[in-house]
């Protein structure tokens, strides 16, 4: 029995505080080293949001349930 491999990425919406511009950016990866990646290539007062992964190209969008 042969293991498929999954190629997984996480998607970000970036918005840089002073010029108010949004863009989504893909990071191959996930968890912290995706994050930590991301931050270092964007100033200081940027907003990262995840928004979701993609598996194998496959976008899954994230549902987080608050409770209030």
């Amino acid at each position: 029995m042969e293991k498929q491999t999954v190629e997984v990425a996480s998607v970000f919406t970036v918005t840089n505080f002073k010029t108010g511009k949004e863009e989504q950016e893909v990071v191959f990866g996930f968890g912290q080293d995706a994050i930590k990646w991301l931050r270092t290539q964007y100033p200081r007062h940027t907003k990262f949001v995840l928004d979701g992964f993609e598996f194998d190209e496959t976008f899954v969008p994230l549902y987080i349930k608050n409770r209030i």
